[in-house]
């Protein structure tokens, strides 16, 4: 009888297409979660530095992001496309109204969280499979504190901006390899990181190549 073994996965092979990114977005119900959602698709960064970003953090002028990447233990900077840039100006602009002023972090403790002043990294994670589960992209059951199904993890969101990216800057610089290149310092990787971990097709891209 064969060993049973953990079922493991490249993440690159849990990324999203463009279209479930979308419907992705469209099926959160609340602006916080919506705004969640892109920060993650719009930036690449892994949740338990998504959930910390502060408002000073962040350079509206310079559409760059400034934040402390606790996996490298290093400061890093990510610049934003204008499209993330307005969705956090419209939530900027709603939190302002809400507290009085700026609360200090992007995404504030919810309420009945007395551990911290920004959201927990679980939430990012459970946000993430209800919203998935809705649109239809995932099928999940949640029973208590966990989740009964394929769930998809925060790094399929990773995985999703840097394919994304490298098609659009392959287009722009025609060199995959340049690409590549900058991706990679975007997400503060290493470019063989980028090829082997993240360029990798997932099967909706894989059925979609072969379809015709």
């Amino acid at each position: 009888m064969p060993n049973e073994t953990k079922d493991t996965y490249i993440t690159g092979e849990k990324s999203l297409t463009s279209d479930q990114a979308q419907r992705l977005v469209e099926h959160t119900s609340e602006m916080y979660d919506e705004t969640l959602l892109r920060v993650a698709l719009g930036t690449g960064m892994r949740r338990g530095d998504l959930v910390t970003i502060k408002w000073n953090n962040i350079d509206m002028d310079e559409r760059r992001i400034r934040y402390y990447e606790n996996k490298k233990d290093s400061n890093h900077k990510v610049f934003i496309r204008p499209k993330l840039e307005k969705s956090l100006e419209r939530w900027q602009s709603v939190q302002s109204t809400k507290y009085g002023g700026l609360p200090k972090h992007v995404f504030p403790a919810k309420r009945g969280d007395a551990q911290r002043d920004h959201v927990s990294p679980k939430y990012a994670y459970d946000t993430l499979q209800r919203v998935a589960n809705d649109a239809g992209i995932i099928d999940v059951e949640r029973i208590g504190q966990k989740w009964k199904g394929e769930t998809l993890p925060i790094h399929a969101l990773r995985a999703t901006y840097v394919k994304r990216e490298l098609d659009r800057l392959e287009q722009r610089f025609n060199s995959r390899s340049k690409a590549i290149d900058f991706v990679a310092k975007q997400i503060n990787d290493k470019p063989s990181t980028v090829r082997e971990h993240y360029a990798v097709p997932s099967e909706y891209e894989l059925k979609a190549a072969f379809d015709t």
